[in-house]
């Protein structure tokens, strides 16, 4: 008889191949095909170009949409030279929130992230760069440009914001100063790490001085300067990954979107472009500096040559058009409100106040052109009193955008009023032709034409009152004064009065005037003749009896 006693160690095999069956029968009936798992999505949001004003605003709308339905990541791929300090600023801060929506943002570095845009990278949970790319040099001006206390006036504020990134993001504190400010010197130095393997650390010469501790355990010769003091830091794919800076190291964003997709252990995620937007490009162009100042200077020209020649309706038209671009352009990327508005219409309507009001250049002509300029140059920028170094730098370029503005404008509106009126086009603007100004015929001209002899009512002192054909009439004495009831005859119009004189002299000068009219031409003579008929038919007679 067999026992059926078993050891208990191969009871605990049986068990355990029994369960690890069961284990692998069960996996393999509620696993998924990897096929039909949905992808993670990875919004891929490109920073291309020089970062200013308009490239945040974009930025911040494109972002915006992308929330509506937020992805897992957020890939920024950058490839830019930099550009404003507090553009770049406020992307990066923008980026580092959006941990809150619970968005993890990629910065990929495919090209160029140099100055701001490096600020911008650091803003982002996690670096990428492809092969070639460069990272760093952020200082906001050139090393030398300014004296070392004034340069340190720009350098710190960017540098606190860098390392403040750094810090958060846990970027190498040391290495994002190295960026900034010329005056770090940063040493690599390969130390035992916490398992006790040797690996490399970067610190700047001011913290290994500080704490001596650091070069502890340190091999001769593994403390080196990668950064000698006088220079800022630019690194590549390779010192970004020995420093720590850079996660990925991709060849593209698809190939970032597979790494991302082995770091967080998803089936695959699958990158799609982020909301696209039309207007950016037209506004860049319409803010683009040397345009802006051609339109406002077109539109200035514009209500000068308006004022000049009123009512023509072309001139006017282009200078709502021209302005309405330069401030349009400007408010769709935050650098223009209704302040603006408000001081170019302050200034035109002084302008027009000077010019039609009050001749000659004064106080309030000189408000308009203070208000035109002031709308100008804050149409340039989003502060009105600088508060950093970089307000200032900006507010010095701004100024002599807007000075340019305005001498060109006084040029093109010489240039305007001298040729314009020559061309075609300002022949078909400003009518040519005119009229000869002739007297304006009134009652008097009917009733009491030249020849016509009347008789003295009142005294002529030499102004008076006079009958001529059974009317009377106010009249002035050609010759002083002439005493009431003297025989008159009419030598001349002023308006509704008439120009008498003394009967003998009065005949010669009629004489003289008919002479006059007969080489004017036929319509003169006409005119003549008729002034005598009218003599004739009303006045007195022929041998000079007149009816009191």
């Amino acid at each position: 008889m067999r026992s059926s006693f078993r050891p208990p160690l191969v009871l605990r095999r049986r068990a355990l191949v029994l369960v690890a069956f069961g284990l692998l029968l069960a996996g393999g009936g509620f696993a998924q095909d990897p096929a039909s798992t949905p992808p993670v999505r990875a919004v891929v949001l490109r920073l291309d170009g020089e970062i200013d004003d308009l490239t945040e605003r974009s930025l911040e709308l494109s972002v915006r949409r992308v929330l509506e339905d937020p992805p897992r990541f957020l890939v920024v791929s950058i490839a830019s030279p930099g550009g404003g300090y507090t553009a770049s600023r406020t992307i990066a801060w923008n980026l580092f929130a959006l941990r809150e929506h619970g968005v993890t943002t990629v910065a990929y570095v495919r090209g160029h992230a140099l100055s701001g845009a490096t600020l911008v990278a650091f803003g982002c949970d996690m670096i990428g760069m492809s092969p070639g790319a460069q990272l760093g040099d952020v200082m906001p001006i050139r090393p030398g440009v300014l004296a070392p206390q004034l340069a340190e006036k720009f350098v710190a504020p960017v540098r606190k914001d860098l390392e403040r990134l750094a810090t958060e993001r846990g970027y190498p504190v040391d290495v994002a100063a190295a960026m900034v400010d010329p005056e770090v010197e940063l040493h690599r130095v390969l130390r035992p790490g916490p398992r006790g393997r040797l690996r490399p650390y970067y610190f700047s010469r001011a913290a290994l001085e500080e704490r001596p501790e650091l070069l502890r355990g340190v091999p001769p010769g593994e403390d080196r300067v990668v950064c000698a003091r006088g220079k800022l830091l630019v690194i590549g794919p390779e010192e970004a990954a020995d420093m720590g800076v850079a996660r990925f190291f991709a060849s593209s964003e698809q190939d970032l979107c597979r790494q991302l997709a082995e770091e967080f252990s998803f089936s695959q995620v699958a990158p799609e472009p982020a909301p696209s937007l039309w207007w950016p490009s037209l506004v860049r162009f319409l803010t683009w500096w040397p345009i802006k100042v051609l339109l406002f200077v077109c539109g200035l020209v514009a209500v000068l040559v308006a004022a000049a020649h009123p009512g023509l309706g072309a001139p006017e038209l282009v200078a709502v058009l021209c302005f309405g671009a330069v401030f349009l352009g400007s408010y769709l990327i935050g650098l223009a409100d209704w302040v603006e508005v408000l001081l170019l219409a302050a200034g035109l309507l002084l302008l027009g106040v000077e010019v039609f009001v009050t001749p000659g250049f004064g106080v309030v002509g000189g408000l308009g052109v203070l208000c035109v300029f002031a709308a100008l140059l804050l149409s340039f920028q989003s502060f009105v009193i600088p508060a950093t170094p970089a307000d200032w730098d900006a507010l010095g370029a701004n100024l002599g955008k807007t000075a340019l503005g305005f001498l060109l404008s006084v040029f093109g509106t010489g240039l305007a009023l001298r040729y314009l009126p020559g061309t075609r086009l300002g022949r078909g603007l400003v009518h040519e032709h005119h009229l000869e100004a002739t007297p304006l015929e009134t009652a008097a001209h009917r009733l009491a034409p030249l020849g016509a002899r009347g008789v003295a009512r009142t005294p002529l002192r030499p102004v008076g009152r006079v009958r001529v054909g059974g009317q009377e009439f106010d009249a002035r004495a050609r010759d002083g004064l002439l005493p009431p009831g003297a025989e008159v005859v009419v030598v001349g119009h002023q308006g509704h009065e008439l120009v008498v004189a003394n009967p003998v002299e009065g005949v010669g000068e009629v004489a003289s005037a008919e002479a006059e009219a007969s080489e004017g031409g036929p319509e003169a003579a006409s005119s003549v003749a008729e002034s005598r008929e009218g003599s004739s038919g009303s006045g007195p007679s022929a041998k000079g009896g007149t009816t009191p």
